[in-house]
């Protein structure tokens, strides 16, 4: 986002040229994903105060809806359009990650707790992000074929030190990048299809 007149505003910078994408009628908006088509996703605050995911393509800033709640943000889209992100439940007791595929908002639930948040999906359909576990810890998720999330630390050998804490992208090959402690240290990582390979930040 950039600041326009004491505002936050999302913008799209495309041949030297950087364009206002306005908001949903509120003082602030974000950008965070964008596919090879041009559609922009993020979040707006609209003018009742409320945040809400939008798309936002030939000038014209759409709002996403919700999981029953009052807000939501979206956090990536891909090829067709398909988008992660979170969303409120009604009652806006909770916070869940949700994949949007043709005009259907999916909770993807959580790994035992409260809040989730989905932040990547590849093109085929595949969503990553995380989740609080039972125990109120940060764990790593996927969620494939349209189905609830799995927490990646079960996807991985038992006993190994690892914790995967959050997954930030997800390509069509199925590689998954995220974040992870070794044994209390913290790493980058990049499981399948290179199995378990870790690497520290920037190396």
């Amino acid at each position: 986002s950039a600041q326009l007149g004491g505002q936050d505003h999302a913008f799209l910078y495309s041949n030297a040229q950087m364009t206002d994408l306005g908001t949903l009628g509120g003082a602030t908006s974000n950008a965070y994903g964008i596919n090879n088509l041009g559609v922009i996703t993020g979040y707006s605050y609209n003018s009742a105060g409320d945040f809400l995911g939008f798309t936002y393509q030939n000038g014209v800033m759409t709002p996403l809806g919700t999981l029953g709640g009052s807000w939501s943000i979206a956090y990536a889209i891909n090829d067709q359009n398909q988008i992660a992100g979170q969303g409120y439940t009604r009652g806006n007791r909770a916070a869940h990650a949700f994949r949007l595929s043709a005009g259907q908002m999916v909770d993807l639930g959580t790994l035992g707790g409260s809040s989730s948040w989905g932040l990547a999906i590849n093109s085929s359909c595949t969503v990553v992000g995380y989740g609080t576990t039972k125990a109120n810890v940060y764990h790593a998720f996927i969620s494939t074929n349209g189905g609830k999330m799995k927490d990646l630390n079960k996807l991985i050998p038992a006993g190994s030190g690892w914790v995967l804490a959050k997954a930030d992208g997800s390509n069509v090959s199925g590689q998954i990048a995220g974040s992870c402690t070794i044994r209390g240290q913290s790493h980058a990582f990049l499981p399948p299809p290179r199995p378990y390979i870790c690497t520290r930040p920037g190396g």
